[in-house]
């Protein structure tokens, strides 16, 4: 159960991370910058826009990539967990692919999380406890954001392994497995 709800979540975060891409990348409205109201969640949505329009040629194949892979497991995971009959190697292959898109929009994505840093940094809106240099709280700021960014991708890939290998257990397989229809030479 706990697998079908890491799947489903991970699943979810793709899908989401994917529209948003496609969202930016097809509609020009999005891509244009705004003035926000000046919170760090506007500013890290206006980078994030910004990087993603800016590296589109690479983004788009990857957004839509996430979208149909997360709809897929969260499809999967759902039919699952609402008890109805999965395939557990369909799910395991969607797994990799999954987990093979992850490491592969992590790469692709360094210019946008690049952007979100450096944005982040350029705001002002971390605060500086007194008796640090602004030289050292910016090396910490930007440090603490590169971590945030690798610690989701690390729980993302964690979930997808455990869910696998949870996947491959007979007491997972012959709950998700569809039932055979007896042969003849098993009736007589």
């Amino acid at each position: 159960m706990v697998a079908l709800l890491a799947m489903w979540l991970v699943g979810m975060n793709a899908f989401a991370e994917g529209w948003v891409i496609v969202s930016v990348v097809t509609d020009p409205w999005v891509a244009a910058p705004s003035a926000g109201d000046g919170s760090l969640e506007a500013v890290i949505r206006a980078a994030l826009v910004s990087g993603i329009a800016e590296t589109q040629d690479r983004m788009l194949p990857l957004g839509v990539a996430e979208l149909l892979l997360g709809g897929v497991l969260v499809a999967i995971a759902a039919k699952a967990l609402f008890g109805r009959r999965a395939s557990p190697s369909l799910a395991i292959q969607v797994i990799v692919a999954n987990a093979l898109v992850l490491v592969m929009g992590y790469a692709l994505r360094q210019p946008v999380r690049e952007r979100v840093v450096e944005a982040i940094v350029k705001s002002g809106l971390e605060q500086r406890p007194s008796g640090t240099s602004a030289h050292r709280f910016t090396a910490s700021v930007r440090t603490k954001w590169w971590w945030s960014f690798r610690v989701s991708f690390s729980l993302q890939l964690v979930a997808l392994g455990l869910s696998g290998i949870a996947l491959t257990r007979r007491s997972a397989r012959d709950l998700l497995a569809p039932e055979r229809e007896p042969h003849a030479e098993e009736e007589s």
